[in-house]
């Protein structure tokens, strides 16, 4: 920013002259530091005459405000957070602001009338736009023929938007403190030399404190290359402009008076024998973040073991846990402190089309702290409001489900064989039964003789019979004699005892194994059985399906409409009551698990966790887009990550200031019972032999009971037919 102080009227009533004293300093500034820049963006307000001082090769971006011709007449000056409320006028000129953004302009040149307009202007831009950078600001002074508008620094390094616009200074045109006669034409170089350079001596005092000597050396060095001072009187045009120095200020940013006004660099106006220059060879925006000198980060977080671990109310108090150990490396690293606010209520949070957001997401987005960590995801909904850091290590997510139940005790002659050899046993029972009795039948139509014994199994009712008694281990009863229409027969029956008794002895192998150990419904294992079974699942948050609730699968679409949002009281006091209702829990990289409220061992007493992975991101910090604490925070956790502490502080964490215990339940509980030794029979293991009996006694009794019925009817019918035979015969013996 430029801040014009006092300067002579006849400076104050050229605007060339200022174009000429601010532009060389713009120019400097872009040649040096920014000529391989995407783009440049310049905000004038009327004069735009400063643009003439950029490289022609660069792109710029440049919006005029407050002219004639300009769409943007003024800028609203308001901190609300829902850009759909401001006038056209301000909507048009943050359009501009947020092309500008996205097209990655690292410097933007400012010379409006209304700076703190502007600032705002830029705050809520930035949130909109999707190129992430942290950017670098100069504001030049408006100089107009009739007037001068001056600029309240301290106002401008008060403000709240300061927190994360380091790089911001304001240049102030300063007029020389000498008194010189102005009705003469003569003014010594040395006088000019001996009062500029006390006046730096006494103001520049923030990057070269106690360095006074290197100052007056390389203000010294100028002088004597006659780029300060010298006889002006040929060139009054000249004089009046190397009669004043501009000075480039900004806030100091760092430590904990962080919006005090100081003074970085000094530019020194040319003369015929030099071009101007900055007075000290260092940068204008120099690096404020690398070391901040104690001032506070502001973090924003809540209770997630084993991320975030923190009791307040123990002396001292108690903070913990994997994001924050990276935090207080982060610290460390740029000497800083923090101060921790949280909103447990709201969890992750939630961002809005009103500006607006709560939870980390909120106070990331809405300016209010600099810092949101609490296992974040790539979520689409927190891009879009803030920027995310590099990932430091990886999370999934899977699920707590209800425990298999024991298969019910009548099933226990079921469960040998499962569904594909019960089917093939049916079926070759069922070709067997039929085969021996068409085997037998075309045996005798051709090998038959009228006084061979005839074989049962030509019968289809024995050798269903008999056939169902050889699978049972049961020989057959027959005798067969020396007649060759027998052979066939003998041979089958033989060959399908055989079968009947491998079959059977495989059989009572399965039926032991079934009897010495339980037997449990399918569990729960992947996300088809989680869709097919229709299992209802529920957490405390929305976000536990923000990575899913837009895929097309069907089995995804399925889990998601599942999905049911309730407290943490709430989930506490159905885990306590069965184990129907599954709970969502993550699976750290190290095989560990987080742990909220509602997973405790009550909870985990009546579930298992699912083996397969629901989905699985990479875990973020979230900070403001164009965060300046970006750069360096992506450093430090670069080097964490790669050194395995994420890895080693997961087990550390756990084993410090969490249950272990739980964990062990977590991870045990696929094991489905406990290795007690041998099962002791009891009656329940003979609930489907007995319904077997029962149901082979009551479908007997059912064919008896018919079978009695048919025989009455039968004689019945037999009764009608020889009456009626009678009759008949009566009637032909009859004389006419």
């Amino acid at each position: 920013m430029v801040l014009v102080g006092s300067l002579p009227v006849d400076i104050i009533n050229d605007e060339n002259i200022s174009i000429k004293l601010l532009g060389p300093i713009i120019h400097e500034i872009v040649k040096r530091d920014y000529l391989q820049s995407r783009c440049i963006a310049i905000i004038t307000e009327e004069n735009s005459h400063i643009l003439d001082y950029i490289p022609k090769h660069v792109l710029r971006y440049h919006f005029q405000i407050g002219s004639k011709h300009s769409l943007v007449p003024f800028v609203e000056d308001t901190t609300t957070f829902d850009h759909r409320t401001l006038n056209n006028a301000t909507i048009t000129f943050e359009n501009f602001l947020i092309e500008s953004l996205d097209a990655g302009c690292p410097l933007y040149i400012i010379q409006v009338s209304n700076p703190r307009a502007v600032i705002r202007c830029f705050s809520r831009s930035s949130r909109r736009a999707m190129y992430r950078m942290s950017r670098f600001y100069i504001f030049l002074p408006v100089i107009k023929s009739d007037q001068i508008n001056a600029l309240d620094e301290d106002m401008i390094f008060s403000m709240k938007d300061m927190n994360f616009l380091p790089d911001l200074v304001i240049c102030r045109i300063v007029q020389n403190q000498t008194q010189v006669n102005r009705n003469s034409t003569i003014v010594s170089g040395s006088e000019y030399f001996v009062s500029v350079a006390k006046y730096i001596t006494n103001h520049f005092n923030f990057l070269f404190r106690n360095n006074s000597e290197d100052i007056t050396k390389h203000f010294n060095f100028l002088y004597r290359k006659k780029c300060i001072g010298g006889n002006y009187g040929e060139n009054k045009y000249n004089m009046r402009i190397e009669k004043t120095i501009v000075e480039i200020r900004t806030h100091k940013f760092v430590g904990f008076n962080k919006s005090e006004n100081i003074l970085q660099n000094v530019w020194v106006p040319g003369n015929e024998t030099c071009s101007g220059r900055f007075l000290y060879p260092t940068k204008i925006f120099p690096d404020k973040i690398r070391n901040v000198q104690g001032r506070k980060i502001l973090l924003a977080t809540w209770f997630y073991p084993p991320f975030i671990i923190f009791n307040l109310k123990t002396k001292p108090p108690l903070i913990d846990g994997i994001e924050f150990r990276i935090i207080f490396e982060f610290l460390k690293f740029i000497n800083g402190t923090f101060r921790m606010t949280s909103d447990p209520t709201h969890f992750w949070g939630d961002a809005y089309e009103n500006g607006t957001s709560d939870g980390v997401i909120g106070y990331v987005g809405m300016d209010r702290v600099d810092i949101g960590f609490s296992a974040y995801y790539a979520w689409p909904k927190g891009f879009q409001v803030s920027d995310f850091s590099t990932t430091h290590m990886r999370s999934s997510v899977t699920m707590l489900t209800a425990r298999p139940k024991l298969k019910p005790a009548w099933m226990v002659p079921l469960m040998p064989f499962d569904g594909v050899m019960w089917g093939a046993v049916s079926a070759c029972l069922i070709s067997c039964m039929y085969a021996l009795y068409a085997l037998q039948n075309f045996v005798d139509k051709i090998l038959g003789k009228s006084e061979d014994r005839l074989s049962p199994y030509a019968h289809l009712d024995y050798a269903v019979l008999r056939t169902y008694a050889m699978l049972l281990n049961q020989g057959p009863t027959f005798r067969w004699d020396s007649s060759s229409r027998h052979v066939p027969a003998r041979h089958f029956v033989g060959w399908f005892q055989f079968m009947g008794e491998v079959i059977s002895d495989t059989y009572n192998a399965g039926l032991a194994s079934v009897l010495s150990s339980p037997r449990y419904e399918p569990p729960i294992e992947t996300l088809y059985d989680l869709a097919e079974h229709n299992i209802l699942w529920a957490a405390n948050h929305i976000s536990w399906i923000w990575s899913i609730q837009e895929s097309d699968q069907p089995h995804i679409e399925t889990i998601t409409n599942n999905f049911r949002l309730h407290t943490e009281e709430e989930m506490i006091e159905f885990g306590r009551k069965s184990g129907e209702m599954a709970y969502g829990i993550e699976r750290l990289q190290g095989g560990h698990f987080t742990t909220e409220p509602h997973i405790n061992e009550a909870t985990v007493l009546q579930r298992r966790v699912m083996k397969d992975t629901l989905y699985w991101s990479h875990l973020y910090f979230i900070l403001r887009k164009g965060s300046p604490y970006k750069r360096h925070f992506n450093t430090l956790v670069t080097r964490v990550r790669e050194a395995g502490l994420p890895f080693y502080w997961e087990g550390d964490v756990i084993r410090k200031r969490m249950s272990g215990r739980l964990q062990l339940e977590i991870a045990t509980s696929r094991i489905l019972h406990d290795d007690n030794g041998p099962l002791k029979l009891n009656l329940n293991q003979l609930q489907g032999a007995f319904f077997i009996l029962l149901l082979g006694n009551c479908a007997g009794l059912i064919i008896f009971l018919f079978e009695v019925i048919l025989g009455k009817r039968k004689k019945k019918i037999l009764k009608v037919k020889n009456i009626s035979k009678q009759k008949q015969d009566l009637i032909r013996v009859k004389p006419y």
